[in-house]
């Protein structure tokens, strides 16, 4: 087995890896981000090309599919992929092979489109009308599946409905339930959970994550991300802690009617908006658990406690859970929209228009 696949991971590799014949068409991995689902694609994908795979189930790395694949020039790989996403991840061979979906000027844009576009998809369904070149398959990758707009979603169902001969579509989503019904339905699906949170620190502390803090640091930056680890381990190698320290105090302004919203959104925005709203999910996690209850079982914010009890003596529970309603959709809306910015100044100033008991 690679070395690559994460530990809390390597179950669902084996188990898919056991009986290749046995594989879907179309398989969709689906959960939380900072699972290490990207990895785990990255590995299967190289996997599904390989001449000659290894008896530990993994690519051989020295074939000539092997070599294509790491060069990121196969060509029985197709990859579609957001413009944002692949220059986030340019280094990535997954990214290196989008690149052929992609408008050439797309570098010289000030601002890269956040979404799969049909024309993607239906380059794609003209590509797989041909056999594979140089591997046993030819594979296919969405990254995520929910960056497709509409009209690139009902596209690619034509590809799942009638799949080309070994062929293999991936679908990589972190929020399965914004995929149309009938492109899960026509996926085998592989879970990714959190792993237990013993498991978790372990894995933190091996990476030498919150070494200046120990293990108090890593407890508490796993809490922030709600449990998964590589959401964890970035937390804590991209300052996010002293940006959580702002929104504290945006969150407390807001409440108390002495912040504005659309500057604290401008604020946020250079924070990473799947980070921040992320947070604020948890924020009113927190206050939601304290209003029910004097003695949660878990925190997601655990070293400001004290000051969220308080806080959730002064809210409406019925209005907190619309609220937490209101920042999930805004979750599943992220990348998807036009301007984030608008996104989180909607979010915010709905917080200040939500009241107390």
């Amino acid at each position: 087995m690679s070395s690559k696949i994460h530990p809390w991971n390597q179950d669902r590799w084996q188990v898919l890896t056991a009986r290749p014949e046995q594989l879907s068409h179309g398989l969709l991995f689906a959960g939380p981000q900072g699972l290490g689902k990207r990895a785990f694609v990255h590995e299967f994908t190289s996997w599904l090309l390989c001449l000659n795979p290894t008896t530990g189930k993994q690519a051989c790395g020295q074939c000539s599919s092997c070599r294509h694949w790491e060069a990121g020039s196969h060509p029985d790989l197709h990859v579609l992929q957001s413009e944002a996403d692949t220059q986030k991840f340019e280094t990535d061979p997954l990214s290196r092979h989008a690149l052929r979906y992609q408008d050439e000027r797309a570098g010289q844009r000030k601002h890269l489109s956040t979404i799969i576009a049909v024309d993607q998809v239906r380059r794609l369904i003209s590509n797989m009308q041909t056999r594979a070149h140089s591997a046993p398959n030819k594979v296919v990758v969405l990254l995520p599946a929910e960056a497709m707009n509409q009209n690139a979603a009902n596209s690619l169902l034509k590809l799942l409905e009638e799949p080309p001969e070994d062929s293999y579509l991936l679908l990589l989503s972190h929020q399965p339930s914004s995929l149309p019904a009938t492109i899960r339905s026509r996926c085998s699906v592989t879970e990714f959970r959190i792993p237990p949170r013993d498991r978790a620190l372990a894995w933190l502390e091996a990476q030498w994550v919150g070494k200046s803090n120990g293990k108090n640091n890593n407890e508490l930056v796993l809490g922030l991300a709600a449990g998964a680890p590589l959401r964890a381990q970035a937390y804590t190698e991209d300052g996010f802690l002293e940006h959580r320290k702002q929104m504290i105090t945006d969150v407390t302004g807001l409440t108390q009617g002495t912040a504005d919203p659309v500057s604290c959104a401008k604020r946020w925005q250079d924070f990473g908006v799947n980070n921040v709203l992320a947070w604020l999910q948890g924020w009113v996690i927190d206050l939601i658990r304290l209003a029910m209850s004097n003695r949660p079982p878990l925190l997601n914010n655990p070293d400001v406690g004290t000051q969220l009890k308080d806080s959730a003596r002064t809210f409406n529970l019925k209005r907190l859970y619309s609220f937490l309603q209101v920042v999930s959709e805004a979750r599943a809306q992220s990348g998807a929209v036009l301007d984030d910015g608008l996104l989180l100044e909607d979010v915010l100033i709905r917080w200040t228009r939500m009241g107390k008991k």
